[in-house]
């Protein structure tokens, strides 16, 4: 006969789960403190992890499926150090798509002896259907890799999805590999923004930003960022950062849909409170704001805390 438990027991198990519960609601309210949430701005966490802020490529990865080149580039039919590069999957209004050589044997000619048919189809957004648009045959006999050409084709700015395939055999026939990749071709957009991870701080902690590139249009971040002080109606100097692992005068392109290198920013201990700011100076690369900057600004408070 099963034996039914003991009042004590049962008043045991009802004190050991209330004190879990309890220590789950204090545990609970320790995360929500300020002064914790205020530390949490000391580590990366989330938000520089955040990266690409927007695929424009993701369409392409829902395409039918095809034999990329690998991420190498090498061709184990071709010569040690030969390889095959696609070009960005990403372009920007009219330009070239396709592949192209490198060696690491510069301006070494290579006895290749190959054929090579590289192939232009525009994919359809609808029934997927790929349309020949234009072939391109060579043949390669000795030549440097820098000079082999015929690998790329030029298309119009016109949103749409190109495959660009590309073979390889001997002088007899004999397939030695063939490959493709995928392109999207988008319109050139403007929209960057400097975002920080947190719009308060205390003073003596750390604080992340980075510049966000949601357009197409690649950009050039400044190295070097800016905090100012909110003042009787204006913006004053306190000091500057320079991104992480670059010197000041040098600048990393930002393609569309990238994210710069997270900055970390110590405010220091005996930063006043109040409203400041952070600014970055980027570059437009295309079209006729080419050249042109454009200043990218967040604010954030600086708080008395522990």
């Amino acid at each position: 006969m099963k034996q039914r438990p003991s009042t004590a027991a049962v008043t045991s198990q009802i004190l050991l789960w209330a004190t879990i519960f309890l220590c789950l609601v204090l545990l609970g309210a320790i995360i929500r403190s300020p002064s914790l949430a205020a530390a949490s701005d000391d580590r990366p966490g989330d938000f520089c992890d955040r990266t690409p802020v927007r695929d424009f490529l993701r369409p392409v990865s829902q395409l039918p499926s095809v034999h990329h080149v690998s991420e190498s580039g090498r061709l184990p039919f071709g010569p040690k150090g030969l390889f095959l590069h696609p070009m960005n999957g990403l372009r920007v209004g009219k330009g070239a798509i396709g592949f192209s050589f490198s060696d690491n044997a510069v301006d070494q000619p290579r006895r290749l002896n190959w054929h090579i048919t590289t192939e232009l189809l525009r994919i359809s957004s609808v029934s997927l259907r790929a349309d020949l648009l234009a072939t391109k045959m060579r043949y390669v006999a000795t030549q440097e890799a820098a000079k082999i050409r015929g690998q790329r084709f030029i298309v119009g700015g016109e949103p749409t999805f190109y495959e660009v395939r590309i073979s390889f055999s001997t002088r007899t026939g004999t397939v030695l590999g063939r490959y493709s990749e995928y392109f999207r071709v988008v319109r050139p957009k403007f929209s960057s923004r400097l975002t920080l991870s947190t719009g308060s701080i205390a003073a003596g902690r750390s604080l992340l930003f980075r510049v966000e590139n949601q357009g197409t249009e690649s950009i050039l971040p400044n190295s070097r960022s800016f905090i100012e002080r909110h003042e009787q109606g204006g913006w004053v100097g306190v000091e500057s950062v320079v991104t992480p692992g670059l010197r000041p005068q040098i600048r990393e392109l930002l393609f569309g849909g990238g994210a710069s290198r997270c900055v970390s920013y110590q405010v220091p201990a005996d930063q006043p409170a109040g409203r400041y700011r952070i600014i970055n100076k980027i570059t437009r690369t295309m079209g006729s704001a080419r050249g042109q900057q454009e200043i990218l600004a967040d604010e954030f408070e600086v708080i008395t805390g522990d």
